[in-house]
């Protein structure tokens, strides 16, 4: 199984989503997970043992560059992820969802979505039966769309690159 977890958003918002992908990794422990965030939030996710690649996608706040894009969104298609999730649920989450073809698509939406949401996902939730603490929030969705247990005590991680740490 190859899952890939979106979170374009800030560098924050991405450190929020580890506990939620270590949950997938216990959920799913044979699984591929890949992630995708901005290029500059990459680094902060690649070195998690339970990820297998973080794709990051450069960015240009309020422009979308879809012609640039394109060769990129191309190398996701070829992954042909069973599964994405959308844990920002906003429109680039909604488009990246729909581009790249994972077989099941899901995210957390706001209860009347826009017409991009209402097909990039196979299955979304309700945004506001979730919690309002991000960590919660993505623990909470797991739970409810894909059945991840929730942990008692999640943690958040981010992991330094071996190769720069001294002796």
């Amino acid at each position: 199984m190859k899952i890939l977890a979106i979170q374009f958003k800030y560098l924050g918002d991405a450190v929020f989503i580890t506990p939620a992908l270590e949950a997938l990794h216990q959920q799913y422990p044979s699984a591929e997970i890949h992630v995708l965030v901005a290029q500059e939030v990459a680094p902060v996710l690649s070195h998690l043992t339970y990820v297998k690649k973080v794709w990051g996608l450069r960015r240009t706040r309020g422009k979308a560059k879809f012609l640039e894009t394109l060769p990129f969104l191309n190398q996701l298609r070829k992954e042909k992820f069973d599964l994405s999730i959308d844990f920002a649920g906003n429109d680039r989450g909604a488009g990246l969802s729909l581009l790249i073809g994972a077989k099941d698509k899901v995210a957390a939406v706001d209860a009347n979505p826009k017409f991009l949401q209402r097909i990039a996902y196979t299955r979304a939730i309700v945004a506001d039966q979730l919690p309002k603490v991000w960590v919660a929030r993505h623990l909470k969705m797991l739970s409810l769309l894909l059945g991840t247990p929730e942990p008692s005590k999640p943690k958040i991680k981010i992991a330094a690159n071996p190769t720069l740490l001294e002796d």
